[in-house]
């Protein structure tokens, strides 16, 4: 209820708080669609039946059912997501002949009176799913966004730093390189040769729906990847193949066995949108996942790859933290590295520096009694040995300017954006964008602020002297927020594409061969929106 309450109020709860109570009551979902009104409550001191019979957390009801997807609803989840509309089939077919839908009392059989207040949330439920019509609540705040778009496709419109475009009807643009795009959609996946005028090259891939993360390497390989299984195609998408990756032992790292298997989660999945360097004159693959916010619990992974996407390996493993488990898992170990006492969230970003041959990771979030998850790690990389050497320069709190995704080095120095946590009015926080030498990034004293953008942004793309940055809708005043610098930080312009609706920029790829960056909105936070191009103006 306090997540539902904080929609609309600020101060209770922050978005990320949210997140996390939205994740676990989606994973109590129960395998006939339903949600138990017991299952949400085991964690109340005390709670238990007056008749010492343990609480009924399998058997779904009309209270669960309804509140869980209301809630779900109000913080972001669209009405067509496939556990919504499982939970609408389970609405279909459980109304009693009364008209009721049926909840036990959890903690006593006299009467079962909280189904008349259960039967009101399924009726919201509808409402909210749009199988009724009347959903009685304004969307104040991301939580009801609807599929916006500013203009029909190819329609440019401009500011006066850039033009800016929606990507055109059919598959879903993915990422991008030079004159290449990777996309899916309706059961398929496809390749463009053409900035996605035209899709040469297409597959059926069944699951296309679930991809979390492609990459287009130098030589034309594609390495993409779902939820928890990835895929290399080495001929145009004409056939691909799983790729098992492998642990720092050379042994076959498999993805843990769900307790729920709609909820995987994210294995592959990155915030940034550039995974490929040139090292020392060999391309390497290198990227982090952005997990723990949505689809289940998964462990903290580094993956890379020297061979084009041919074989996939661990850099780095975080590891167990003891806030991101599945709920109802059997005695065993835990998710992340046992022998690693440093823990996060997730990664927020990670970017090379050719004058140093090192990479640098950042990682969230906030602090939960476990110890810190916003780090700052410094790998190299041996190629002879094929070993890893890291090392930890920040570990703080995620109330400051280490907490980032948007990295970048140019000529050695580094930049970056900060994604400090609190409320998106009120006490000023360290937030904006900085740079400094890197051997610095723990000396806040040797930062240079080169512009506070006030608000949260996780996402910065710098190429050609161009800086761009998103502000994260429910975190900003923005509805759809950019800053801009065309001159590597000496003057700054900041737009708000409100025609899109609230979304939050983020994997922002680099300029394709027709000069145009690739971001995506995302609704909310984290669930896909649009793909919008953003070309500046010379």
């Amino acid at each position: 209820m306090l997540a539902w309450c904080s929609v609309r109020l600020d101060g209770i709860q922050t978005d990320e708080q949210r997140q996390q109570t939205l994740t676990e009551l989606l994973a109590l979902q129960l395998d006939d669609g339903g949600w138990s009104t017991a299952g949400f409550l085991t964690d109340w001191k005390g709670l238990a039946r007056g008749d010492g019979k343990p609480l009924n957390t399998k058997t779904s009801d009309g209270y669960g059912t309804g509140l869980n997807m209301v809630i779900a609803r109000e913080l972001g989840v669209p009405a067509d997501d496939a556990r919504l509309r499982r939970g609408v089939k389970w609405i279909h077919a459980n109304q009693r002949a009364s008209g009721k839908w049926f909840t036990q009392s959890p903690v006593n059989d006299a009467g079962n009176l909280i189904s008349n207040v259960g039967s009101a949330y399924v009726i919201l439920a509808l409402q909210a799913c749009g199988e009724l019509p009347g959903w009685p609540f304004s969307p104040t705040k991301p939580a009801k966004i609807p599929a916006l778009k500013a203009a029909p496709p190819n329609t440019t419109s401009e500011t006066d730093h850039f033009w800016y475009r929606l990507a055109p009807d059919g598959p879903y643009v993915d990422s991008q390189r030079d004159n290449k795009a990777f996309g899916f959609g309706e059961g398929k996946i496809f390749l463009s040769e053409d900035n996605c005028r035209t899709w040469a090259h297409s597959a059926t891939f069944s699951d296309a729906e679930n991809i979390t993360f492609s990459c287009i390497l130098k030589n034309g390989n594609i390495v993409f990847a779902t939820r928890e299984k990835l895929f290399l195609s080495t001929d145009n998408l004409k056939t691909h193949r799983p790729i098992t990756v492998k642990d720092r032992s050379g042994r076959d790292y498999l993805p843990h066995t769900p307790v729920n298997p709609d909820q995987p989660g994210w294995y592959f999945h990155p915030l940034d949108g550039e995974h490929t360097w040139d090292v020392k004159g060999k391309e390497m693959l290198v990227w982090g996942n952005y997990c723990n916010v949505t689809g289940g619990p998964v462990p903290v992974i580094i993956y890379y790859s020297t061979d084009s996407g041919q074989t996939v390996k661990i850099a780095y493993a975080f590891g167990q933290n003891p806030h991101f488990q599945q709920k109802g898992a059997a005695p065993g170990p835990l998710l992340g590295d046992a022998t690693n006492p440093l823990i996060a969230r997730h990664i927020h970003g990670l970017v090379y520096n050719p004058v140093e041959n090192a990479f640098y990771t950042c990682t969230g979030d906030i602090d939960r009694g476990n110890g810190n998850e916003c780090h700052w790690l410094r790998g190299t990389y041996d190629a002879l040995a094929d070993t890893w050497d890291w090392m930890v320069l920040v570990s703080v709190n995620s109330d400051s300017r280490f907490k980032s995704g948007g990295m970048n080095f140019v000529d050695g120095r580094l930049y970056w954006v900060a994604d400090a946590n609190g409320p998106k009015v009120g006490a000023q926080h360290d937030r904006g964008v900085f740079t400094c030498a890197p051997e610095d990034i723990a000396n806040k004293a040797a930062h240079k602020l080169l512009y506070n953008l006030e608000f949260e942004s996780a996402n910065m793309i710098v190429q050609d002297g161009v800086m761009l940055a998103a502000l994260y809708a429910p975190a900003s005043t923005s509805t759809c927020g950019f800053v801009y610098s065309p001159d590597m930080g000496k003057t700054w312009a900041q737009y708000d594409l409100k025609e899109f609706g609230p979304r939050s920029g983020c994997r922002f790829h680099k300029k394709n061969s027709d000069g145009w960056f690739r971001v995506d909105l995302r609704k909310g936070w984290i669930d896909r929106g649009e793909v919008l191009f953003i070309k500046p103006k010379p």
